[in-house]
C-alpha cells in the first residue's frame, strides 16, 4: 500500500518538474527561434513564426498552471494530507486525454486516490502533519 502512494507521489513530482522544465524552456528559447524565423521575411516564414509564437505561449501557459498543483500535490501526498487526494484526482483525469502514457498514469493515480483501501494512510497523520 505505501509502495502505491509513493509512486503516485512521485508521477505528481516528476509531472510538475518535467511540466516547469518545459514552460522555462519555452520562456528561454522560443523568443530567438521565433525572431530568426521572422528574419526570412517571406510569407510562409511569417506565417509559421506567428504560429510558432501561439503554440509556444500555449504550452508555457499550460506548464504555468500544471507545475504548482503537480508539485503541491505530490508533496502533500508524501505529508498525509487527505486533501493532497482532491487535488491530485482533477489532474490525473485531466491526464487521461494524453494517450497513451497520460492514460496509464492517469488511471493508476485514479485508482490509488480513489481507492477506499488508501483512505487510512491519509487518515492516520494527526491535524499537525506529523
Amino acid at each position: 500500500m505505501r509502495t502505491h502512494l509513493y509512486i503516485t507521489a512521485t508521477i505528481f513530482l516528476v509531472a510538475g518538474a518535467a511540466a516547469g522544465i518545459v514552460g522555462l524552456a519555452g520562456l528561454i528559447l522560443l523568443p530567438d527561434a521565433i525572431a530568426r524565423l521572422a528574419d526570412s521575411a517571406t510569407d510562409d516564414a511569417l506565417l509559421a513564426a506567428s504560429l510558432m509564437e501561439l503554440t509556444g505561449r500555449m504550452i508555457v501557459v499550460g506548464a504555468a498552471v500544471v507545475t504548482p498543483p503537480c508539485l503541491i500535490c505530490g508533496v502533500a501526498i508524501l505529508r498525509r494530507r487527505g486533501w493532497s487526494r482532491w487535488i491530485g484526482i482533477p489532474i490525473a483525469a485531466a491526464a487521461l486525454v494524453f494517450v497513451p502514457v497520460g492514460t496509464v498514469l492517469g488511471g493508476y493515480v485514479l485508482w490509488v486516490l480513489l481507492s477506499e483501501r488508501f483512505e487510512p494512510w491519509f487518515e492516520a497523520a494527526s491535524p499537525d502533519g506529523n
